[in-house]
């Protein structure tokens, strides 16, 4: 919206670029998810890649909280 602003983009065209935005990401994650969902080794192990994916959602926070211990660790 910001850079729609700056440039003066007329609102029904900013509209149809944010439902037209909306709709691609949602069909796409829906069609991904599906697939993804219908892989025999996923459908086995569900449980497993859930805990895989929520570990590598939480790495990047650890890797921070552990750059800032050892930032304010050096002298």
């Amino acid at each position: 919206p910001f850079v729609a602003g700056i440039g003066s983009m007329p609102y029904v065209r900013f509209l149809a670029f944010s439902v037209a935005g909306a709709l691609l990401w949602v069909v796409s994650l829906s069609l991904a998810g599906y697939w993804f969902g219908n892989i025999p080794l996923v459908k086995d192990n569900l449980a497993a890649v859930i805990m895989v994916i929520i570990v590598l959602s939480l790495m990047p926070i650890a890797v921070e909280f552990l750059r800032a211990q050892r930032r304010r660790a050096a002298p």
